[in-house]
């Protein structure tokens, strides 16, 4: 829960420059890009996660908001919209991959399913939290460094994020462990991985 709040942390510092200080002007809104890629991407970036794997989800993701967030250091619209385009897609991962996993974790370790309720509400509660500093920080962050000086943070933040996940083991699609099925995927993938 921790990590998935980190890199939500960081997706809200990249969204909230974005929104405010674009350097490049141009006719058209390339911040619709995003939704529109999450919107292609989202409809089966699920079913890849279940099936090559929910930690390589969010080591993928981590990837994209590195690059993503290096994307905004160069004044160029085609690496703009690369970037927002890529967004879209880091988008899709965060809110597949990170809880699919922690799901999937959650069961294999035994513990009850009634604690996942609280663990969600936990990771809500966590996530306004996140919301409102990050926009705190995105400021202190731009007025230190300029413009970029919130990508940059970002940056350091999905590395400290792809540090905590590449500590994981992996997981994947529908599993059956202790006679319990295990996924909370698509049901789609081999039972015997993992």
């Amino acid at each position: 829960m921790i990590v998935s709040t980190i890199a939500i942390f960081n997706t809200l510092l990249r969204v909230c420059v974005c929104h405010v200080c674009s350097r490049v002007h141009v006719s058209g809104n390339p911040l619709l890009a995003p939704p529109s890629s999450s919107a292609v991407f989202g409809t089966f970036v699920g079913l890849y996660v279940d099936q090559y794997g929910r930690k390589m989800g969010c080591v993928l993701f981590c990837v994209l908001e590195i690059v993503i967030n290096t994307l905004e250091h160069f004044p160029s619209l085609g690496l703009l919209l690369v970037g927002r385009v890529l967004g879209g897609i880091s988008t899709s991962l965060l809110f597949s991959a990170f809880e699919s996993w922690m799901v999937t974790e959650h069961r294999a370790r035994g513990f009850p399913d009634e604690w996942l309720a609280r663990t969600h509400g936990l990771a809500s509660t966590g996530n306004g939290i996140v919301a409102v500093v990050a926009g705190v920080l995105a400021q202190v962050s731009a007025d230190a460094m300029g413009d970029i000086g919130p990508f940059r943070l970002a940056i350091a933040l999905t590395v400290l994020c792809l540090g905590f996940v590449l500590q994981w083991s992996e997981n994947y699609g529908t599993q059956v462990v202790g006679g319990r099925d295990n996924g909370g995927g698509g049901g789609h993938c081999d039972s015997e991985r993992g």
